[in-house]
């Protein structure tokens, strides 16, 4: 039953990543994905049902991508930049994934209750960075303004590794890319 629901998210990424939302039928992702439009039906009532779990499924996906345990005597720097790199490493190995977290995390399609199904999801983002924030080693900022503003850097650089996927193993390009992001979000003096 759940290969079933996996075919369709796959067909579904593919094809809202390729023909949008709007122009893809769910007669096409159906068809895609090898499954009766009465299968898909039965996992998801409407095309928006379905969008917005597979904003979760994509939320999902980056959160046991970048979920690290938190404890005190971990060094700020090095678990900030373990947590860049799981989220960049993401977004590379997961192309399709990515692609719909991007075109789809300000979609109007979602809604709220899934925006904050999403965040909560995240939750651990959040500690991390009051945790940062008390330290003094994070800007005193607000956290969303701070998330967001890290995020548009981050997507900006797997972007840039996208398109030159042999920068992807460049050592100094990835140094320079976290001294960018962690300079963006690291409290000056």
């Amino acid at each position: 039953m759940q290969e079933k629901k996996e075919k369709i998210f796959k067909a579904a990424l593919n094809l809202f990543n390729t023909q949008g939302f709007d122009a893809t039928t769910t007669a096409q992702i159906a068809k895609q994905a090898h499954v009766a439009t009465g299968t898909l039906f039965h996992y998801f009532k409407t095309k928006k049902e379905l969008i917005n779990q597979l904003y979760l499924y994509c939320r999902d996906s980056l959160v046991d991508a970048v979920a690290v345990e938190i404890s005190d005597d971990q060094d700020f720097y090095l678990l900030i930049r373990k947590i860049w790199r799981q989220f960049i490493n993401w977004g590379i190995n997961n192309k399709d994934l990515y692609l719909f977290f991007r075109q789809f995390n300000s979609s109007p399609y979602i809604s709220r209750v899934t925006r904050e199904k999403g965040q909560n999801r995240l939750k651990f983002l959040e500690i991390l960075i009051e945790r940062g924030k008390e330290s003094r080693f994070l800007k005193d900022v607000d956290i969303d303004l701070l998330v967001n503003s890290a995020m548009g850097i981050i997507i900006s650089q797997i972007e840039y590794l996208l398109i030159q996927p042999e920068k992807v193993y460049n050592q100094k390009t990835l140094d320079d890319a976290f001294r960018l992001f962690i300079d963006s979000i690291k409290k000056i003096g």
